[in-house]
């Protein structure tokens, strides 16, 4: 199961591209994983949304995804509605993603949307895309949202520290293992 979660995050990276477009100008969105509410470990600080993304142009749009990987943790998911409150308040979409036919559409609750996973087609790795990888089953409703507190600024800043740092890691990583090779 981690496997697929990766695979579902990564084709999340891959449709919010969050690399500097051309020209040097922002990027297009900010994508973070697992995401904690606040900074504290009391109450809703210890929630996490599984992927945060914003738009980082235009309206800047953000967009809470929760995703499911299993139909009998969606299903517990239904009966604990306030688990999605913190997604539901910092973002202006909330959607669940889980693999193709695991969710009925009619099972979604009406402020959320559903996006569905199928794996690439093909060579091994290759992805195809947004439009085969993620399919937007059920649309979800845009709500104005308050602007984010300072806790979840804090939040947001550490968790993208740590992130580039990994990546940091990654890329060194390669570049150890490419030296080995020579």
């Amino acid at each position: 199961m981690p496997d697929l979660y990766r695979d579902m995050v990564a084709s999340l990276k891959k449709n919010y591209p969050s690399t500097q477009i051309k020209g040097g100008i922002a990027p297009s969105y900010i994508v973070i994983e697992e995401l904690r509410v606040g900074t504290g470990y009391k109450g809703d600080n210890e929630q996490r949304i599984d992927v945060w993304i914003m738009e980082s142009t235009g309206r800047n749009g953000k967009i809470a995804v929760e995703i499911k990987v299993s139909r009998s943790d969606f299903l517990t998911e239904m009966k604990k509605p306030l688990k999605r409150r913190p997604g539901l308040r910092l973002s202006n979409l909330f959607y669940f993603y889980a693999p193709k036919g695991m969710i009925k559409p009619t099972e979604v609750p009406p402020e959320c949307g559903l996006w569905e996973y199928s794996p690439p087609i093909g060579k091994e790795g290759y992805d195809f895309g947004f439009s085969r990888n993620i399919e937007e089953t059920v649309k979800a409703p845009w709500r104005d949202v308050f602007p984010p507190t300072w806790s979840f600024i804090c939040s947001m800043y550490r968790n993208l520290d740590k992130q580039h740092k990994l990546e940091i890691q990654r890329q060194l990583e390669e570049i150890e293992s490419k030296e080995r090779r020579k």
